[in-house]
């Protein structure tokens, strides 16, 4: 049987290509518009990053100010000399600003104060090809969506919640809305993108770098020795030097802090008349004396009955430093309570510790984390450098140690004398520092030979952050910033 082929029907390729060229056409465009929208979301999140960074400095900032309004040299706020209050619409305009340098086609920040700061409206209210920005206060690490810092009532500062908490850093939500190319054949004019960043105060990690001093803080691991306040202005044989204890644990697994009480206290850190002072943190521990067994058939000694108060002990600094061996003391003994013997004109021993970091020395941790560490102590007269940044205040840089900021290591023990020198560190402070032509030197003219260190209570500086905590805004201290998932 012959087969008849069928009739040939010019024109249905075109029929399939006209159905579906639109089809492909459209799968293309949003394809084409994805990739755009991807790069522009990839956009916003640096932008939104970005503004949550700088709201965080200021608010940082903000704090600086506020606790070290006391003392105007080294107020640390805003405006070009950081001599002006972080308000609310320098932090807003900073982020405004931030987010605008992030996106295309990137402008130059503007010059100044950030009063010239550019118009970046609420994400409600852009149109196409438009971007906005909400910005908030946030006062846990994980709070959502915050306090908006454009509505933010009461003197333009950042405002404390329901609770009478500070907040603890900042979140910015930006949005775009994408004109798109071919999704309008689908019926899509706009999309909206929206990224949201977060950024907090935290802690630090850890020692936050090298220093030129090392201040005793005292405490049972002292030994009776403790810091030593400056006179104001006081002749060095009348002044005064009960030991003291400037460090706490606030809590029985938090972190070593520094006692509030003792901020904007002014300390003696570098002189050659530390140790006669009790205030190098090599104490001596008391003596612990073996009770005699009596032999068998034998009468008992006769006991001396055990003081119901502790006796004070004198300490007289002799030729050899003090030397502090490892012996656990049981809290039920009577450490020694110093009686100081304060320094008159002259050097001290040249074996004693002068509150000087040795040179090139780096905090080696003791443990699983970053403090307490152990810094060697110098007895010389060479120290080591200072390399932190401080936001917004004058920072010791280079051999620079007078009339400037540093980051100052705090000891609770010290071991060792001469050329080997050991301190154990548990925290660090921000501290004013003026050398000896400063008033309160307990030996005036010494200059160069001895330094003062007045406690600041906050600062903040660029430094590992300890990501399990936020900064404590009430308790003040040394704070970074660390972005956080939003």
């Amino acid at each position: 049987m012959r087969l008849i082929p069928p009739a040939r029907k010019p024109g249905q390729i075109f029929i399939l290509a006209a159905v579906a060229f639109p089809v492909l056409l459209l799968v293309t465009g949003v394809a084409i518009d994805m990739g755009f929208m991807y790069a522009r979301h990839r956009e916003l999140q640096e932008a939104a990053d970005a503004a949550a960074l700088a709201g965080a400095q200021g608010l940082g900032r903000n704090y600086q100010f506020t606790f070290n309004i006391i003392n105007p040299l080294y107020s640390g706020g805003c405006g070009n000399d950081g001599t002006q209050e972080c308000t609310n619409s320098y932090i807003l305009g900073d982020m405004k600003q931030a987010v605008v340098s992030s996106m295309p086609p990137f402008p130059a920040p503007p010059t100044g104060a950030n009063a010239s700061a550019p118009s970046v409206v609420s994400t409600g209210s852009i149109g196409a090809g438009e971007f906005g920005m909400d910005a908030y206060y946030v006062y846990t690490a994980t709070e959502k969506p915050g306090t908006g810092i454009s509505t933010a009532t009461g003197s333009d500062r950042p405002p404390a919640n329901n609770n009478g908490d500070q907040p603890v850093g900042t979140r910015a939500v930006v949005s775009f809305k994408y004109p798109t190319f071919f999704m309008k054949l689908a019926g899509f004019d706009t999309i909206t993108l929206t990224a949201s960043g977060r950024a907090l105060l935290r802690p630090l990690a850890g020692s936050p770098g090298a220093a030129p001093f090392i201040l005793c803080g005292g405490g049972p691991n002292a030994y009776g020795t403790g810091p030593y306040i400056a006179p104001n202005p006081t002749p060095v044989g009348s002044a005064s030097n009960t030991p003291l204890t400037i460090i706490q644990t606030p809590t029985p697994s938090g972190a070593v802090e520094a006692k509030p009480t003792y901020v904007n206290t002014t300390f003696v850190v570098h002189w050659s008349q530390l140790a006669q002072n009790n205030a190098d943190c090599i104490g001596n521990p008391p003596t612990l004396t073996s009770t005699p067994t009596t032999p068998p058939g034998q009468p008992s000694p006769t006991r001396t009955p055990t003081p119901t108060t502790c006796p004070t002990a004198t300490y007289t600094p002799g030729p050899a430093p003090k030397s502090k061996p490892p012996v656990a003391i049981p809290p039920n003994i009577c450490g020694p309570t110093a009686t100081p013997t304060p320094g008159g004109g002259g050097g001290g021993n040249s074996a004693d510790f002068k509150g000087l970091a040795q040179a090139g020395a780096t905090c080696v941790p003791t443990g699983g984390s970053a403090l307490p560490c152990t810094l060697a102590g110098d007895n010389g007269t060479q120290a080591g450098p200072t390399n932190q940044i401080i936001a917004g205040l004058p920072a010791c840089a280079g051999n620079q140690d007078t009339g400037c900021v540093m980051l100052l290591p705090i000891a609770d023990q010290c071991t060792g004398g001469g050329n080997s020198i050991s301190c154990n560190i548990v925290t660090w402070m921000p501290f004013y520092i003026t050398d000896g032509s400063n008033p309160s030197a307990p030996q005036q003219g010494c200059n160069s030979n001895c330094h003062l260190a007045q406690m600041m209570p906050a600062a903040l500086i660029d430094a590992p952050a300890d990501s399990s905590r936020v900064f404590d805004p009430n308790a003040g201290g040394l704070a970074t910033i660390q972005l956080a998932p939003d």
